[in-house]
């Protein structure tokens, strides 16, 4: 049995201090408030350090396979030796080998999944599905249904989500990731129902996010929705908790995490 994954996550974005623009990470708030907490680099060398099992980079400004972001790429994974997830304005096939390139070991695409999904399954044949990590983000609707959301665009699509998932499941994506935005950030606790529901729609490794602001939450995700990781940024980011403490806890719960031992 696959161990359980705890994946602290990191979104980059450019933040302005005095006349120089620097990339700094951030956290969210529902996919609409950013609020910068420091070095990418740095973060990812803490996150290793208390045994992340993996790590995801996001580019909030699109531009991942630019020079700038590029250079951050590569020095997380010189300066880290855990699994690199990285995605943020994904187009091409190119996009895709120049980050694998330059140090990534997995490659986060969302919109891609809609626009044109051919892309997708031409990497997956290149690179192998195991490569591929399909972003999923929704939002409730005022029916209190869950449709998926254009990040890209910022809308609320007419897509079920249930809906959504038993369309792309012949994409050749190797695990898929599922982000409810209006938890994001807040704490208050993760869509379980919701991930209940979904779960078995989703025949790969299945991520969770959004929500996650006590260890019991985390430990929720993984017993009753049965996800296979939790991803987090603001509760690792922010939260006088570390990725040690959660993980006693889990262990505690009696769940197959790594340890140290």
């Amino acid at each position: 049995m696959l161990k359980k994954r705890l994946i602290p996550k990191l979104l980059l974005k450019n933040h302005k201090i005095g006349n120089q623009n620097i990339i700094v990470s951030h956290t969210s708030k529902k996919f609409l408030n950013y609020f910068p907490s420091g070095s990418p680099v740095d973060q990812a060398k803490i996150f290793e350090s208390q045994m992340a099992d993996e790590l995801i980079v996001v580019d909030l400004e699109k531009k991942i396979t630019s020079e700038d972001k590029i250079k951050i790429i590569k020095k997380i994974a010189k300066e880290t030796f855990m699994p690199l997830c990285v995605g943020g304005g994904i187009k091409s096939v190119e996009d895709i080998s120049k980050l694998i390139m330059n140090g990534a070991d997995k490659v986060i695409v969302n919109s891609l999944i809609r626009d044109n999904p051919n892309i997708i399954l031409g990497a997956a044949k290149k690179f192998g599905s195991q490569c591929l990590v399909g972003a999923i983000d929704f939002k409730n609707n005022n029916l209190n249904e869950s449709k998926i959301y254009d990040n890209k665009n910022k809308k609320l699509l007419d897509v079920g989500l249930v809906d959504f998932l038993k369309k792309i499941e012949d994409y050749g994506l190797g695990e898929i990731l599922v982000s409810d935005i209006d938890k994001d950030g807040t704490g208050e606790g993760m869509s379980i129902k919701t991930y209940k529901k979904i779960n078995k729609y989703i025949k790969v490794p299945f991520l969770i996010s959004g929500g996650c602001g006590l260890s019991e939450h985390i430990i929720q995700g993984f017993k009753e929705a049965n996800a296979d990781a939790v991803v987090a940024g603001t509760f690792f980011c922010s939260r006088d908790q570390n990725l040690l403490q959660v993980r006693k806890k889990l262990l505690n719960a009696k769940l197959n995490v790594r340890s140290r031992l």
